[in-house]
């Protein structure tokens, strides 16, 4: 799912910041424009919108965590799973069960 790979992408741009920033992870996604690590940030490919709105940094230990937000993914999922997929920086990327598993 593109959104699933937009997840991983963003989350490998906030790490590459992360080692250019004495490990720690910016206070707001928009912070990673002008350090090149994207052009523009991406969107949700469902709603054309950037959705990853709950974006959330922390330290001591340096840590993030954001999602998709909505229930923009219902249709690939066997429940609904609102605000999903969803990543952070200690398990990854997270998705429910896809209908077609």
């Amino acid at each position: 799912m593109k959104c699933s790979s937009n997840l991983k992408n963003l989350a490998t741009a906030l790490r590459m910041y992360a080692q250019d920033n004495q490990g720690h992870y910016p206070e707001r996604l928009q912070q990673l424009l002008p350090g090149n690590y994207f052009k523009l940030l991406p969107t949700c490919p469902a709603t054309g919108s950037m959705t990853f709105t709950d974006y959330r940094a922390a330290t001591n230990p340096d840590r993030f965590s954001f999602s998709c937000v909505g229930d923009n993914h219902s249709k690939l999922y066997h429940r609904s799973s609102p605000n999903y997929p969803r990543c952070d920086s200690t398990w990854g990327l997270q998705e429910p069960f896809h209908l077609e598993d």
